[in-house]
């Protein structure tokens, strides 16, 4: 895929400068470290470790999502990674644990 030239001009020759801004490349025509023999092997370690992340922030943060109604997020799924065309900002602040409903169990 990579060395294809139905995809890419002069595909062996080594061009940093075919990566200048403006440039798109095709829909899934550029997948590095993505499947197969040649696959990232620490892709399940990584997607662990930021599940494992995000569940700590979640557990000790209040996050709320603020975005511009009139320009609701938007995603773009034309690349192999998909993109949020709008801006949305996260808003984060400590957890506040009397914010909490609490079930007390008593002994009757």
């Amino acid at each position: 895929m990579h060395h294809n030239p139905q995809v890419w001009k002069d595909p062996k020759r080594f061009n940093p400068d075919r990566w200048t801004a403006g440039f798109t490349p095709e829909p899934f025509s550029y997948m590095p470290f993505f499947a197969g023999a040649r696959g990232c092997i620490a892709k399940h370690m990584a997607m662990m470790i930021m599940k494992l992340t995000l569940s700590v922030l979640a557990k000790n943060f209040d996050m709320e999502q603020r975005f511009d109604a009139r320009k609701p997020p938007a995603i773009n799924q034309s690349y192999a990674v998909m993109r949020i065309l709008n801006t949305v900002d996260v808003h984060v602040s400590p957890f506040d644990i009397s914010k909490t409903a609490c079930i007390c169990l008593g002994s009757t």
